[in-house]
């Protein structure tokens, strides 16, 4: 990050506070679109609610089936289902960074015209790592959804309610979004495609989910091309046609943790999604940029901060398999 190319002179500290700050706003603007982050391509942005440190999104099963009726008769009644909420927190993070009296005259690497730009790429990467938490964390119980499960869980609760000691289905049933601990193969996508083929809603009722991306580490990358980019099937020796060729796009994502992990995920559709998932960041702020001047030291200092949450809405519309390395679960 150090060595990117932030310019030259693009912040100065001899000009007015004024036009610093609106220099300051074109800068993190710029450089903003220069190197946008990574995780829009598997989350969706959220509108923040308002004067709330939390999101809280009720959660309801659907009206169920229709019912026969005879003639003259009452027709069948029925209402939502009242759900366990999911529950999401805002946190604030913050850099910043000063710049002496004496550097301000003996600057030869220009560090004070950088200071801005290379402040907004470390806002960058801080919201990809932590965003993909989200995903990183999908395996482990310690940090479950509203149904007290965790978002890859071979046991996800259908229409979960309140309990004596935790959630409970409300409908007596379980969905599975893991696919267990195996190496990416046309076999093994074809199974996720299958499970998310059969997904369920929290009526039990058929739901509709469509697979756009498989979703692995940079290490997995070269596996996962040759799965979906293959027209034979991969790893054989026949000329079995391989039923993966071209349907999902290969992403590659350096922020997950484990390399031998991978992901079957539709597209990020936001808090109601129709045919994709609902892994969601939220922003009370972002990129707020800040500089000023220390009359004790003649220092200058700037700081960047921003304020979000990330979470997953629900858990259907994505699967996943631990992979079948070390690291697996």
């Amino acid at each position: 990050m150090a060595g990117g190319n932030y310019g030259t002179g693009q912040w100065q500290t001899k000009s007015s506070k004024v036009a610093q700050a609106h220099r300051i706003a074109q800068i993190v603007s710029n450089r903003s679109l220069e190197e946008p982050p990574f995780w829009p391509k598997l989350f969706a942005m959220a509108e923040p609610p308002v004067n709330q440190s939390f999101v809280e999104f009720g959660q309801f099963a659907e009206l169920g089936l229709l019912q026969p009726k005879a003639e003259g008769e009452v027709p069948a009644y029925d209402v939502p289902l009242e759900l366990v909420p999911s529950h999401g927190e805002f946190q604030t993070f913050a850099l910043m960074t000063s710049i002496s009296h004496e550097a301000q005259y003996e600057d030869p690497y220009d560090m004070m015209g950088k200071a801005a730009p290379m402040l907004v790429d470390s806002e960058r990467v801080t919201e990809d790592t932590y965003i993909h938490s989200v995903i990183n964390f999908g395996f482990d119980p310690s940090f479950p959804l509203y149904d007290g499960q965790p978002l890859f869980s071979a046991n996800h609760l259908l229409a979960p309610v309140p309990g004596p000691n935790g959630p409970v289905s409300a409908i007596n049933q379980t969905y599975s979004n893991l696919i267990g601990n195996v190496a990416p193969t046309a076999e093994a996508i074809q199974d996720a495609l299958l499970n998310m083929s059969l997904l369920r809603s929290d009526r039990g009722l058929p739901s509709n989910r469509i697979p756009v991306y498989v979703v692995g580490h940079p290490f997995i990358e070269k596996v996962l091309k040759e799965i979906v980019g293959s027209v034979s099937a991969p790893m054989t020796s026949d000329n079995r046609t391989n039923v993966q060729y071209g349907i999902q796009e290969v992403v590659a994502d350096q922020y997950l943790t484990n390399p031998y992990a991978w992901y079957l995920s539709s597209a990020p559709q936001g808090v109601d999604p129709k045919s994709g998932q609902s892994l969601i960041a939220s922003f009370q702020f972002r990129n707020h940029m800040r500089a000023w001047f220390e009359p004790a030291t003649l220092s200058w200092n700037i700081a960047i901060r921003f304020r979000a949450l990330w979470m997953a809405r629900d858990w259907r519309g994505i699967n996943a398999s631990a992979g079948a390395g070390p690291y697996s679960v």
